[in-house]
């Protein structure tokens, strides 16, 4: 069995020589050629390499272009989607705060605060307007006309119910009358009635006492009679006559 050949320094020296090479040409190429993705050597990067403008002498002008350098398509990736996750826990607080803020008993019926809420472009926005720092409109005028107007309504209220009362009184004043004047002539016909029967009362006790003693002399006379004649003759003298 053979020994496998050791490598030399030379040729490790050599190796990694050429391996910086085919970098540095890569990476001449690359900046050589239009900014965007390449896929030398079957492998995807993105240059974010930020050239600076033109004059720009600021202190940072000489290091802005070497701020970002290529990177992989998968750290690419990555960062996307971290970005969005972050956005769209933004977005999902945002909404929680905006749903906090519209449905709280005490503060949602405030007219300011919504406005506030619906034109707040942030957080901080939204937490400001939650915790009320933002200039809330002085309905301090309008308050007062709206007092003013109250009490005229209330006094014109007042007056109409005592106009409204008077009437109802004076109404049922009027009714009353002319219930007693219909009462009155309703009470003549009676009275008259009441005459009448208590007229034809007496004359049908006069009639039935002068009826009885009628009766009464007719039997006094007839009592000697009855006692002179007999028994058969009182009772033919009793008996009416037959024809």
């Amino acid at each position: 069995m053979g020994r496998c050949p050791q490598s030399s320094p030379n040729q490790a020296q050599s190796s990694t020589q050429r391996r910086g090479e085919e970098a540095a040409d890569e990476s001449t190429s690359r900046m050589a050629g239009a900014r965007g993705v390449s896929n030398q050597h079957d492998r995807m990067v993105v240059d974010l390499t930020i050239p600076s403008s033109p004059g720009d002498t600021t202190s940072g002008a000489s290091t802005k272009s070497d701020s970002a350098g290529p990177v992989s398509l998968s750290s690419l990736t990555t960062l996307i989607a971290r970005q969005g996750d972050e956005r769209r826990e933004e977005l999902t607080f945002l909404a929680r705060l905006m749903a906090y803020g519209f449905t709280r008993p005490t503060e949602s019926s405030n007219p300011a605060q919504r406005h506030a809420l619906l034109n707040a472009s942030s957080a901080t926005e939204l937490l400001n307007v939650l915790a009320g720092q933002y200039a809330a409109p002085d309905y301090s005028q309008s308050l007062a006309e709206l007092k003013a107007d109250l009490h005229t309504a209330q006094s014109d209220n007042a007056a109409l119910t005592r106009r409204l009362d008077t009437l109802a009184i004076q109404n049922a004043e009027n009714q009353v009358t002319v219930l007693k004047a219909d009462a009155k002539h309703s009470a003549n016909p009676v009275a008259s009635l009441r005459n009448v029967i208590a007229f034809s009362k007496v004359r049908l006790a006069k009639t039935v006492e002068i009826e009885k003693s009628k009766v009464d002399s007719a039997l006094a006379q007839a009592a000697p009679q009855s006692t002179s004649l007999g028994p058969h003759r009182r009772y033919q003298a009793l008996a009416p006559d037959h024809c």
